[in-house]
């Protein structure tokens, strides 16, 4: 059964992988080009083909049943979140903006 009790819950936010991340939840994401920015496929999530059901099955099965991948996917997970927090992310956006206006 797929349900918050075992991590698994649906998002359509593009923060919310590096959010999850943090928690230790493995991610299944659709494969798409934002998402792609800090996803990569069976390092830190698995990425699916958008509007695909039954990759989307396939994949959440994996991550729960597959316990190396699992950890596999949390530990690059952790990684991931430990860069893009929101600290890091909020530096790299005042680089950005000192940038633009010098």
């Amino acid at each position: 059964m797929l349900s918050r009790k075992n991590g698994i819950q649906p998002n359509w936010s593009a923060r919310k992988p590096p959010d999850a991340e943090s928690t230790l939840t493995p991610i299944v994401a659709s494969d798409i080009d934002v998402l792609r920015e800090y996803l990569v496929h069976e390092r830190n999530a698995l990425l699916v083909a958008p509007e695909d059901p039954e990759a989307l099955a396939r994949a959440l099965v994996r991550a729960v049943v597959d316990r190396t991948l699992a950890a596999t996917l949390r530990a690059g997970g952790l990684a991931t979140a430990r860069r893009f927090d929101w600290g890091s992310s909020a530096e790299r956006h005042i680089e950005i903006y000192r940038e633009l206006v010098a």
